[in-house]
């Protein structure tokens, strides 16, 4: 009888933490794939630029909120430089960076993040001062660049995030 009793609460036990084990599953799933509490306050809302707690446009660039930069880019594959549109120019670095079929809001996050990477890079150094532009497409200067993978999929995300940036205390994260 104790055997028998010993099994009916091992079972049950098992039962119990099996409960937890997936009810913790479900809390984890739906706290990053959707279906969990949002956050939607003020301190927690999406920034962009031209917003009173982001910190302008780096003063290198040469424009005011509104405007569009136009990077200066050392291609390094041909060894010349460069003018794109900025919003053209991080499309050729999410491309690159991440697989263009990937899901849409995978490739945006890329695109939040490779837009601040810009900016905070821009801000502090000024870009690449050694080749004398805001950016590069040689990985070892700045960050990955691939005009030739752009998609679709790729387009739509950055049109979605236009302006959107990651920021800490004020200033541009280290993205």
């Amino acid at each position: 009888m104790q055997i028998k009793t010993k099994r009916i609460v091992i079972m049950l036990v098992s039962i119990f933490l099996l409960f937890v084990f997936v009810g913790g599953c479900r809390d984890f799933f739906d706290r990053f794939f959707g279906e969990g509490p949002t956050i939607d306050n003020e301190e927690n809302r999406n920034l962009e630029l031209g917003d009173p707690d982001v910190p302008p446009i780096p003063r290198k660039l040469g424009v005011e909120v509104g405007q569009e930069p136009v990077l200066k880019v050392f291609i390094a594959e041909t060894g010349k430089i460069a003018s794109i549109p900025f919003e053209e120019y991080l499309k050729g670095v999410v491309a690159a960076e991440m697989e263009p079929d990937w899901p849409l809001e995978a490739l945006g996050a890329q695109a939040i993040v490779a837009r601040t990477f810009t900016l905070q890079k821009i801000a502090e150094k000024g870009g690449v001062p050694a080749r004398g532009t805001h950016a590069s497409t040689d990985i070892k200067e700045f960050q990955a660049y691939n005009a030739d993978k752009i998609t679709e999929n790729v387009r739509q995300a950055v049109k979605k995030t236009r302006g959107k940036v990651v920021v800490k205390d004020g200033e541009f994260i280290r993205a």
